[in-house]
């Protein structure tokens, strides 16, 4: 089981669709998943713009199990820190480190090499720029 590290989202990171964790100062079970849906959107900006209260929202840095959730098969691990994935004809290494990736089509070209802060930068990665689907 991996460790699990936090930051608090920008909000011009957010959108219907992103994963986050939520923290309800009335509930005592903590911080809870959370998938925003409209609703749910305009209220985190709405707190993040207004810097209420304590941090209630953070959302999880990419880890190996978010790539493996996105449907990227795990095939290797080199040293502690490189993993390699596979979807269809394009490869991925990811580092767990610093938490960049490559990912290289059927031609072996690069298809992109950077840095990917969370499992939702990597969705609209996948989506917006890279036509992989989700």
């Amino acid at each position: 089981m991996e460790n699990k590290e936090y930051y608090t989202p920008t909000i011009e990171e957010l959108f219907v669709g992103y994963e986050l964790e939520s923290l309800y100062v009335n509930e005592d079970s903590g911080f809870c998943p959370e998938v925003l849906d409209n609703e749910g959107l305009y209220h985190c900006v709405k707190e993040l713009q207004q810097k209420i209260g304590l941090v209630n929202y953070r959302t999880v840095f990419l880890c190996k199990q978010d790539i493996i959730d996105l449907k990227w098969a795990h095939q290797s691990t080199v040293g502690d820190n490189i993993h390699m994935f596979k979807m269809g004809a394009s490869i991925m290494s990811f580092d767990s480190k610093d938490r960049n990736i490559r990912i290289i089509d059927n031609r072996g070209i690069s298809i992109f090499d950077g840095w990917v802060k969370s499992k939702n930068e990597l969705k609209k990665l996948m989506k917006d720029y890279l036509n992989i689907p989700i």
